[in-house]
């Protein structure tokens, strides 16, 4: 069957519209009607897109908030979530049994350049106060324990460090971004939660006056 471009047809987003004859009677080709567009137009696949992505994003949001409404959210001053776990040592640890003392949880990963540079930070502090009770537990959740050990190595970490595996404590605490810095107070209330690197001087201010 021949098709071809219909004689006085115009292109609509300079998308030619084609056609075909159609034989409706005997000697006659009277009848014309559109065959296809050759290609989609532009506009209309651009208002297709628009339209499924929106779409997605809404789902996408109301999945989010259903899911933020089920899990209830801490707050400064809430008592922390209690966990116990062995840490790479082989060393059982609760935070039940660290009660009376403060205590500073540290979630963190391999590849955190932060983490990296406030280690040193975190050791010198635990050096100077373990004797009066400093507790520090670094948490990692997501990497393999060789990579966790060869950082403890040669970080010269001295105090726990966990295998998070699952994510269960930092789940408990609500942690989703690392670095994510936890201090736990002696009533075991979440004192403070810091996002990112931390320095001597905010470890000063937050749990400084303990020892002092």
């Amino acid at each position: 069957m021949k098709v071809e471009k219909f004689p006085g047809s115009k292109e609509v987003d300079h998308c030619p519209v084609y056609y075909q004859q159609v034989p409706v009677a005997p000697q006659s080709f009277a009848r014309i009607y559109p065959l296809m567009e050759r290609h989609v137009r532009p506009s209309r696949l651009r208002y297709e897109v628009q339209t499924v992505f929106v779409f997605l994003c809404v789902l996408f949001l109301l999945s989010a908030c259903g899911k933020d409404d089920s899990v209830e959210k801490l707050k400064i001053g809430d008592r922390a979530p209690d966990f116990a776990v062995t840490d790479m040592n082989g060393e059982r640890l609760s935070l039940k049994k660290w009660a009376g003392t403060p205590v500073i949880l540290r979630f963190w990963s391999t590849d955190c350049k932060y983490c990296r540079a406030d280690t040193p930070v975190f050791n010198r502090y635990y050096e100077t106060y373990k004797q009066r009770g400093l507790q520090v537990v670094y948490l990692n959740t997501g990497a393999s324990s060789a990579e966790v050990a060869e950082f403890v190595k040669e970080l010269e970490i001295p105090f726990p460090v966990v295998l998070d595996e699952g994510g269960k404590i930092a789940e408990k605490y609500r942690v989703k971004i690392v670095p994510q810095t936890i201090v736990i107070d002696p009533d075991q209330k979440i004192k403070a939660a810091i996002l990112g690197g931390v320095g001597k001087a905010e470890l000063d201010e937050l749990v400084g006056n303990y020892f002092h």
